[in-house]
């Protein structure tokens, strides 16, 4: 077994990543950590850091959409306030699906990216 010290990002790649920044920052209120316009940003919320690569640039090492899918803790006023703004954005949001001792939604980011809500 290994132990683990702290997260490293999550990193994603995109064909449009302002488009990225801002559904990031406006959903989840992430902050543009540091910017390298010639290829990778950094967004940060608390200890959680979101790496967009640029696609056009040819960056990353990996290819689009490897992940299944990306998941975020949040508290319950959060989770219902997101839903409703979600929908209200035009994402197509799934019904809550009820996991015994959590609640989870899902969406797609604008790079088509499953994303979960927990709480």
């Amino acid at each position: 077994m290994f132990s683990l010290k702290y997260k490293e990002p999550i990193g994603i790649s995109s064909e449009d990543p302002e488009t990225s920044i801002s559904f990031y920052r406006n959903l989840f209120g992430m902050k543009l950590e540091e910017e390298d316009p010639s290829s990778v940003r950094t967004l940060k919320l608390d200890n959680i850091h979101l790496v967009i690569s640029d696609l056009k640039k040819g960056e990353g090492t990996v290819s689009k959409h490897l992940l299944d899918h990306i998941a975020f803790r949040v508290d319950a006023d959060s989770f219902d306030r997101a839903a409703k703004e979600l929908s209200r954005q035009g994402a197509e949001v799934s019904e809550v699906v009820d996991h015994g001792l959590v609640r989870s939604i899902y969406f797609k980011d604008p790079d088509g990216y499953l994303v979960e809500l927990i709480c």
